[in-house]
């Protein structure tokens, strides 16, 4: 077991002034520790890093999920999709295929809803 590192007030001080522009690795060699030590002994200084150093910040990419108009198609395989859901948890399984039947014959049109379908199906 290696032995513990007693820090000095200058070699706080140190951290402090440089752990800003000095990488984990170079703080390490300098006071001849581990990084895990300088990375230690940071977090007690009370100190964060925002990012590693010579890493440029990652830019914020932006998704919305862009929701397809409800058309009657849509909205008319939902209704029936649902329905059929209802009734296979009521134990009724075979009025409820013959809904998710109607929703892949009517409307392959509404991808999601006819794959679901399709899957009650199997």
């Amino acid at each position: 077991m290696r032995k513990k590192k007693k820090w000095s007030k200058k070699e706080d001080e140190f951290l402090l002034r440089n752990y800003k522009t000095m990488s984990n690795r170079k703080l390490a060699k300098h006071f001849g520790v581990t990084q895990k030590s300088i990375e230690t002994k940071l977090h007690r200084l009370g100190v964060k890093r925002r990012a590693r150093l010579n890493e440029a910040p990652k830019p914020v990419e932006l998704e919305h999920k862009i929701r397809p108009p409800m058309d009657e198609d849509r909205k008319k395989a939902i209704s029936i999709f649902d329905k059929g859901v209802q009734l296979y948890y009521q134990g009724l399984k075979k009025e409820a295929l013959d809904e998710f039947k109607k929703v892949v014959l009517n409307y392959p049109n509404v991808i999601d809803v006819t794959r679901k379908a399709k899957e009650y199906l199997k």
